[in-house]
């Protein structure tokens, strides 16, 4: 593991090298407001740097793969878990029988405000658990279900109300969790890919990009362990969990909080290399909504030490928090070369090809308020 990361710090050191040095070495009118873009900059000359390294490496890397079981997996030690919070989905739910007439247990966790009515031929074969409140948001009702049936079971499979898995998926990814090489993993991550039903023009630009990212998680970050959970369409062994006493109600973000609470004692989370769906924004203000709210939660993860996890999750989370950053601080950079920048894109060419070569710049430049190079 050690000898794998050299290559991608390398990288990421010489990408961020080449991205920050003409901007530290670019003339400015003051020494606060040269630190301050400076600083900013830096932020975001990390986020791509980061995003480089990982598209280079996933190029140059095969993929991790984990290995499987073979014949008919034992779907008795399988509970299969959708929450619903008032936004029940007829077709999961029709998916959701499905699973329950290949031998899989199903569940329905409703903490709705209003119960959801299940179809007819899904009542009496999906059992239905609703609760009169939401205390404990969805690491709650996952721990309500854990105290009433938790003990019946050795694996949960967990599904948004908008999810869907295959039996076939469900299966592999069953194959590998009994597989006795994968006794250290917790949590086996389906890939995701959003569903084809009903998209808009917005959801299918989002939804191009999604196997491009996949490629990168399996052959970048599986095997370096920069994996967390991602909440849903996976599959999770239970006695982990009992010990960690449930799922982390203290947490909004109850994925991140259970991976990372899972590295401490020692489990993995390793992505299986199965595909689910499940429904992804299809205008930009729900995109809007969701990516605020992953921000918010990440947010709320640094407000707890964590100082047992390893130190490659630490960077992960970091990594995210910069990821969720960087679009404002790209607005509040704009705004800075709109007000100081150079007056031509050409002076910005010249510059940096004087600063490369160490050759003394040109008096003819045109910098703005008052700044000049050295002769």
């Amino acid at each position: 593991m050690k000898r794998r990361a050299r290559l991608p710090v390398l990288l990421f050191l010489t990408t961020y090298a080449a991205l920050t040095i003409p901007f530290a070495l670019w003339p400015s009118q003051s020494l606060f407001l040269g630190i301050l873009t400076l600083a900013l900059y830096c932020v975001l000359a990390a986020v791509l740097a980061i995003e480089i390294a990982e598209l280079v490496l996933a190029f140059l890397w095969a993929p991790y793969s984990l290995a499987q079981c073979s014949g008919m997996p034992a779907r008795h030690k399988v509970a299969v878990a959708m929450t619903v919070c008032d936004d029940g989905d007829a077709e999961s739910l029709s998916h959701l029988f499905k699973l329950t007439g290949a031998g899989y247990d199903t569940f329905v966790l409703d903490d709705s405000v209003e119960r959801v009515e299940l179809s007819a031929w899904c009542d009496g074969h999906v059992r239905h658990l609703w609760r009169s409140h939401r205390r404990g948001a969805k690491a709650g009702n996952l721990n309500h279900w854990l105290a009433h049936f938790g003990g019946c079971y050795e694996f949960l499979v967990v599904m948004d109300a908008d999810s869907i898995i295959t039996i076939s998926t469900m299966d592999t990814l069953l194959r590998t969790a009994e597989h006795p090489d994968n006794a250290q993993v917790a949590i086996f991550q389906s890939k995701i890919q959003p569903r084809s039903d009903r998209q808009s023009v917005f959801g299918r630009g989002l939804s191009a990009g999604v196997r491009a990212r996949a490629r990168v998680l399996e052959r970048v970050h599986s095997p370096l362990g920069l994996l967390l959970s991602f909440g849903h369409n996976q599959l999770l062994r239970l006695e982990p969990i009992r010990r960690l006493g449930g799922f982390p109600e203290f947490l909004s973000c109850e994925d991140t909080a259970l991976s990372l609470l899972l590295a401490v004692a020692g489990w993995r989370t390793e992505l299986v290399d199965v595909w689910s769906c499940d429904g992804d924004p299809q205008d930009v203000r729900s995109f809007n909504r969701r990516t605020i709210r992953w921000a918010r939660q990440t947010v709320e993860v640094f407000r707890y030490g964590w100082h047992e996890v390893p130190l490659r999750l630490k960077l992960l989370m970091s990594w995210h928090l910069m990821a969720h950053a960087s679009p404002l601080v790209g607005i509040v950079l704009l705004g800075f070369s709109l007000w100081c920048g150079p007056a031509a894109t050409g002076d910005v060419a010249a510059f940096v090809a004087a600063s490369l070569t160490l050759r003394v710049g040109s008096h003819s430049m045109d910098l703005p308020c008052g700044a000049a190079c050295c002769s």
